[in-house]
């Protein structure tokens, strides 16, 4: 069992193999975070990133292929936060404050239940509290280009600028924990539990 205050450092750490599954639709604004996650990530090299869309239970049977640890679900979740807190929550955090209501055919609790069940992964869930998740969302476009959307006329279809600045600085700590040979200080005890990163 895992000591109460689980990191991502933790996840990816000595004696784990960890998976990444992002899920979301990118037809509705800031519900693309998941998968635009998990592309960055994916892009980067990073190993064992499902890109799982809104058909994350066609993609929970891979599991078994990795003999993965842990499944770390990524996802844009109304936390009744302020737009861009990322919340990080084990499985029993998921089933208590996302049980069934879900934008995919399966709630990420029901995921979690699998993954832990049939596949004997530990399930985590990184999700962000998104600004706009309506069909066609078009969000004001920032002052630099941004790589993550799509422009239409000035705006950008995707992410909103907070929610696309939370994911960038969640990548660069993922990658960072797969970069860095030894531990930094400053680092270790970083936490992203309901982080707001703007």
């Amino acid at each position: 069992m895992d000591r109460p205050g689980t990191t991502l450092k933790d996840l990816f750490g000595p004696g784990r193999n960890c998976c990444v599954m992002g899920i979301g639709n990118l037809d509705r604004g800031d519900d693309g975070f998941g998968v635009r996650f998990a592309e960055l990530l994916r892009d980067s090299g990073w190993p064992s990133v499902f890109i799982a869309e809104t058909t994350p239970e066609n993609h929970i049977g891979r599991l078994a292929d990795g003999n993965f640890t842990d499944v770390l679900l990524v996802d844009a979740v109304d936390a009744g936060a302020k737009p861009g807190t990322a919340v990080f929550l084990d499985a029993a955090g998921i089933d208590s404050r996302f049980p069934q209501v879900s934008t995919h055919k399966l709630s990420l609790a029901m995921i979690s239940r699998v993954a832990i069940e049939r596949y004997g992964c530990k399930a985590w869930l990184l999700g962000v509290q998104p600004t706009a998740v309506q069909a066609g969302a078009v969000q004001p476009m920032a002052v630099q280009p941004t790589a993550v959307g799509t422009e239409v006329a000035g705006r950008t279809l995707g992410l909103s600028p907070v929610v696309e600045k939370t994911m960038n600085l969640l990548i660069d700590e993922i990658l960072t924990l797969k970069t860095d040979a030894q531990p930094r200080a400053a680092r270790s005890g970083t936490r992203v539990l309901e982080k707001r990163c703007c």
